[in-house]
């Protein structure tokens, strides 16, 4: 049975790569593709006028769909890339992030009571059969529960799992052909994140946690607010939370948005934001403006927990540094942090590595653009480090990502909000609390006990010394060079010159001798000089070789 279990798979995903082949194929030819084989940029003039008059970014849009959770995932990550594709394009795949076609009513009461364990109408006062919102993932329906309170109740895709595992078994398949042909592109291992990531996404309990840990971080700030679940209505397809009231920011109306202080809101945004990643350690890693809601008493409301990044101490540390580095637009800071957080190839181009980050931060930060776009830059120079083959730690373009998915929404709420001047005022504070997340009674036991350790073993480790010193045991290692083969080198230098001294000597006696008057000659010479001259030549001619043909 498993044999023919792998078999199917097998044939299903050789299915999946005609498919994206087929895409591939058809849109190779385009306006778009032959923009980026040309290298074109928001900087060149045609870039904004690309796609007007064409029906090939709705198609792309709709194909991208037709692949699965997957595909329209990378379509929601490209439509908040606004410096990757030109305008319609981020226009036609912003639809992705909620006109994904539903799935039948049928398989929604299905999974609901299969998980629930009892009818629908025992759990639910009333059910819509018409879902609210569809994604990838799943969809929401509107209900009452029994007692009266108004609920959406978001229910997995039937056979997600499967599909999301399907789908990234053809995407490693064809990324490890990529990198066969491509020397130094790296895809593979972004791609186990993101399949890791989704499939976290399809446990609707885990969801539920994230929502009540979410909604801590969220409670001081009170123009926002995080969703909340049901738990006795949950199960890990089926995640049953409050009704929110409002609309999605991306379909508010300008009256709307003129209603509402939307200045406060972007900036309480922001501040959650740094707050989340850079003291809390764990943030809504999703916050595109599909999933953000203006609701009906002003205040902004974030659903759709399912995808989180959490961020260990040490990191936290690393990270908040970079951001303020970035706020300074201090380019080799950012890169010499990155190169700290970060695993660097043995043959990696130091001044290239940081001479590409510091340019590429000082031109960001230097740019024409009324605000720094932090989450864009994070993501900029995490690309950089992917082609120097310096691999990040997953989470800083998870919260490059997520920061510029805010600052699409931020662009709606306060268009000329500038977040630089919002992370300079939140500095000071950021690093207190950072510093004072250590100040708890137990790391300050755990302190205490290391010192009395330490304290315990000094006086003994001391001790230990002096006698050594005292017995002429004492020795200091020092591995810096090699002295064995230094003396060896010297001495070798000392017998050259020695040699050298010598037949110099024998040169200048053998030209003396040359003057005096002897009964022994050869070829007209004192018998004595010549044989010193020739000795000499000799041993001149052998040292000479050996300096030559030895010493290298």
């Amino acid at each position: 049975m498993g044999l023919v279990a792998s078999l199917l798979f097998r044939k299903d995903i050789r299915s999946r790569h005609r498919d994206l082949i087929a895409v591939v194929m058809r849109f190779a030819r385009g306006d778009l593709a032959r923009a980026l084989l040309r290298g074109d940029g928001p900087s060149d003039p045609e870039w904004a006028r690309l796609g007007e008059g064409s029906e090939e970014p709705a198609q792309l849009a709709e194909e991208l769909e037709k692949l699965g959770p997957v595909a329209v995932k990378i379509g929601q990550t490209l439509s908040a890339q606004s410096d990757l594709l030109p305008p319609r394009y981020v226009e036609a795949l912003t639809k992705l992030q909620s006109d994904i076609q539903p799935f039948p009513s049928e398989q929604v009461r299905e999974i609901v009571e299969e998980d629930l364990g009892r009818p629908l109408e025992a759990l639910f006062r009333s059910f819509d059969e018409e879902p609210l919102a569809a994604a990838s993932i799943g969809q929401v329906h509107r209900g009452i529960t029994l007692d009266g309170r108004q609920v959406s109740v978001k229910v997995l895709r039937p056979n997600i799992r499967r599909q999301i595992e399907l789908d990234f078994e053809a995407f490693q398949q064809l990324a490890a052909l990529v990198e066969r042909r491509l020397e130094g592109v790296a895809i593979q291992d972004a791609l186990e994140t993101a399949r890791r990531t989704m499939l976290n996404e399809t446990d609707y309990e885990a969801e539920a946690r994230n929502m009540q840990e979410l909604g801590a971080i969220f409670d001081p700030f009170d123009g926002l607010r995080v969703v909340q679940a049901y738990p006795e209505l949950c199960s890990p397809r089926v995640l049953t939370m409050e009704f929110m009231l409002g609309t999605k920011i991306t379909e508010a109306t300008p009256e709307q948005l003129e209603r509402i202080d939307g200045e406060r809101l972007a900036e309480e945004l922001l501040r959650s934001y740094l707050q989340q990643i850079l003291v809390a350690g764990l943030f809504h890693a999703d916050p595109h403006p599909g999933n953000m809601l203006l609701l009906n008493d002003d205040r902004l409301g974030l659903i759709d927990c399912g995808m989180v990044g959490r961020v260990g101490p040490q990191l936290r540390e690393q990270l908040l540094m970079m951001v303020l580095a970035l706020a300074e637009g201090r380019g080799e800071r950012v890169a010499r942090l990155m190169l700290d957080v970060g695993q660097a190839p043995p043959n990696l181009d130091h001044h290239g590595f940081v001479e590409a980050i510091a340019r590429l931060v000082v031109e960001n930060h230097n740019s024409d653009f009324a605000q720094l776009r932090l989450g864009q830059v994070m993501l900029a120079t995490a690309k950089a480090c992917q082609r120097h083959t310096v691999r990040l730690p997953d989470q800083i373009p998870q919260a490059g990502r997520a920061l510029a998915y805010l600052e699409s929404a931020v662009r709606i709420l306060a268009p000329d909000l500038d977040p630089t001047r919002l992370i300079r005022e939140e500095a000071a504070g950021l690093i207190r609390e950072h510093l004072g997340q250590d100040v708890t009674l137990l790391n300050a036991f755990d302190r205490m006990l290391r010192a009395r350790d330490l304290a315990e073993r000094i006086p003994a480790q001391v001790a230990r010394l002096l006698d050594m010193a005292a017995e002429h045991e004492l020795q200091v290692k020092v591995d810096a060079i090699d002295e064995r083969e230094l003396l060896r080198g010297l001495q070798k230098i000392a017998n050259r010159v020695a040699a050298g001294l010598v037949l110099a000597a024998m040169i200048v006696g053998a030209a003396l001798v040359m003057r005096v008057e002897s009964s022994y000659t050869l070829l007209g010479y004192p018998a004595l000089a010549i044989v010193m001259f020739v000795l000499a030549g000799l041993g001149g001619a052998f040292l000479v070789f050996k300096s030559l043909f030895s010493d290298y």
